[in-house]
């Protein structure tokens, strides 16, 4: 955390940021992790203290993001083609263009960062901590996100074909043009507090045993997919085409969906509570079911 702060310092010398963003930039280092932390409350928890505290926390994490942009003075190159990266701290960096293949990138924090154009190909990136970082032009082909905290950060074109990411949370963030190709696959995911935009889910992609709580979904397009074992929590799904696709075991409670079109799609075993179409609220399946196959 010295090396930190005394980096936020050098910045605030040299001109890069202000003294008030200096400031911000260390309020945030030294509340990062205890923010996290509260972030990651188990679900129990959360069903005692309610759902406007859990809102609260994820606002507080998602300002952090902001501050990812100040890091932007500060530049360290990262190449990750030919030896694998283990048990590092990455903080107040800027990566341009980190590319690998057959690699793995394991037990790394990166705090204040920005990363853009990450390019994996059959590689895993995993047991990794991203706060309140900013993420441009994601790519993973053929590759895994495993085992990973994002939490208070920005992932602007986030793209996986024929890849997974699995057992990651998600707290406090933004996702911007997520786009799953070609049987991609999202398991065993939790989203709190996350805000997505422009979703494309295609081609055989599967999203299972994920639970999204305070969400925000806004203009999506999914087709041809699979939606199992999933739970909606206190949540807007807005501008949505939804076609071609199987829901299978999921769970819906106090959404909104807004402006949604259905066509050509399955849906078994799932449950329903306080859901609202567009005006039209739904407190049974059959006033559902009636009204997605009219």
């Amino acid at each position: 955390m010295k090396e930190e702060i005394m980096k936020i310092v050098e910045m605030n010398r040299a001109g890069t940021i202000s003294d008030e963003q200096m400031v911000e930039l260390i309020e945030a280092i030294n509340e990062s992790k205890e923010e996290s932390k509260k972030a990651c409350e188990n679900e129990s928890d959360h069903k005692e203290h309610g759902e406007s505290e859990e809102s609260s926390k994820y606002e507080k994490i998602s300002k952090l993001g902001k501050l990812a942009e100040l890091a932007s003075g500060i530049t360290r190159s990262l190449h990750i083609g030919g030896s694998d990266e283990f048990d590092n701290s990455i903080n107040m960096s800027k990566f341009s263009n980190p590319v690998g293949e057959n690699y793995k990138f394991c037990d790394n924090s990166i705090q204040v960062s920005h990363v853009s154009e990450l390019n994996l190909n059959g590689s895993t990136f995993s047991d990794n901590s991203i706060q309140a970082s900013n993420m441009v032009n994601v790519s993973l082909f053929e590759s895994k996100i495993c085992d990973t905290q994002i939490n208070g950060s920005t992932i602007d074109s986030l793209k996986l074909d024929h890849a997974k990411i699995v057992d990651t949370e998600f707290n406090g963030s933004k996702v911007s043009k997520l786009k799953l190709l070609s049987k991609a696959q999202l398991s065993d995911c939790h989203f709190n507090g996350v805000s997505i935009k422009h979703v494309d889910i295609e081609e055989n992609s599967l999203i299972s045993d994920c639970t999204f709580n305070g969400f925000s979904f806004v203009n999506s397009h999914i087709r041809n997919s699979k939606l199992s074992d999933c739970e909606f929590m206190a949540g807007t799904l807005k501008e949505a085409c939804l076609s071609e696709m199987k829901i299978t075991d999921t769970k819906f409670s106090n959404c909104n969906f807004n402006h949604c079109s259905f066509s050509g799609f399955t849906i078994e075993d799932r449950k329903l509570s306080h859901v609202n179409f567009s005006g039209k609220h739904f407190t049974s399946l059959d006033e559902f079911d009636s009204f997605v196959n009219s």
